[in-house]
């Protein structure tokens, strides 16, 4: 019950006195980090995208994973291999990738090929499988990048990874021969 003359909604201490100043502050927060990518090979685009005269791909990136829509602009059915798809990191280490659909416990396992038929397009997540890691709930996939960092550490290490670049090496079926694609991205800028 507050006394008549007292505003109910002015902060006050346990005591009933009024609060004249106050300072809040955190020990520890946690923030998404945010980054900026492009395009630099087949060609350089903001865009994220790639034309030839066989296919068409968009790419989305974020840190738990690479998103690339596929669009077959044949006649003919296109077929992708996922098990020869590689992710090269910023050091040129390739790595084996899995594709959204796949469990996580069949990270090794052969993958499917899948057909693209003719005009028709296909939307998948690629996943290097060595970030896959086991823990006390099970199995789950470590970020490529750090997608989020803490406010009270110094994250200003985040700020290496501006201007490096990764690559996603796609061989894909076309006409009945392989067409390698490679695709080198550069991390432009990292925000947190």
């Amino acid at each position: 019950m507050h006394s008549v003359g007292e505003d109910p909604l002015e902060p006050t201490h346990y005591s009933g006195e009024k609060i004249k100043s106050y300072n809040l502050s955190f020990r520890d927060a946690l923030y998404d980090i945010q980054y900026r990518f492009t395009m630099l090979k087949p060609i350089s685009t903001d865009e994220m995208s790639f034309d030839d005269a066989s296919l068409s791909f968009k790419f989305s990136i974020d840190p738990k994973g690479i998103a690339c829509s596929i669009r077959n602009k044949t006649a003919d059915p296109i077929s992708v291999n996922w098990n020869v798809i590689s992710y090269v990191d910023s050091s040129g280490d390739a790595h084996k990738v899995m594709h959204s659909g796949i469990r996580l416990m069949d990270k090794e396992a052969p993958q499917t090929p899948t057909l693209i038929p003719p005009t028709a397009r296909i939307n998948e997540t690629l996943f290097p499988t060595d970030y896959i890691v086991s823990g006390s709930e099970g199995l789950s996939q470590k970020p490529v990048w750090p997608d989020t960092g803490y406010v009270s550490k110094d994250e200003s290490h985040l700020k290496t990874l501006e201007g490096s670049t990764f690559s996603i090496f796609m061989p894909i079926e076309v006409g009945g021969k392989t067409k390698n694609y490679s695709f080198v991205f550069k991390i432009v800028s990292v925000l947190y």
